[in-house]
């Protein structure tokens, strides 16, 4: 898993966004608000450091792999959590590339960067929440 999370790591540095990246132990008082088709979990917290409330939209990378032969192994459930991911990390790339293409206008909401967890590879955007 770790070399996958390397490739991810990649992926989101070649966004351009890093300078944008934070812990999530700067964030306190997460609460579930909802969730987008692909799976990604949506959470308000509170920034610590700002003193404001965020939205993060988050997505867990627990058995996605680099590897067919790995994937062809997982039965089940299993393969479709992995593909879940798939779609769920695909979504996150995407939205953030739109998010950099219209910057910062008063009719969307503000991308504020990426926090990464400490443990299977959660990465999540960071909005302005109001």
């Amino acid at each position: 898993m770790g070399t996958y999370l390397k490739q991810i790591d990649n992926e989101i540095y070649k966004l351009k966004t890093k300078n944008c990246f934070y812990e999530y132990d700067e964030f306190c008082d997460f609460r579930k608000i909802g969730e987008s088709r692909f799976g990604m979990i949506v959470y308000k917290s509170k920034w610590r450091k700002r003193n404001f409330a965020v939205v993060h939209k988050s997505v867990e990378i627990d058995i996605i792999r680099n590897n067919k032969t790995e994937i062809d192994t997982i039965q089940g459930d299993k393969i479709k959590n992995t593909m879940q991911n798939i779609r769920a990390f695909q979504e996150l790339i995407t939205e953030i590339q739109q998010l950099q293409k219209v910057g910062f206008h008063d009719n969307i909401i503000n991308f504020y960067g990426i926090a990464k967890g400490t443990t299977k590879g959660m990465y999540s955007k960071l909005f302005l929440a109001d």
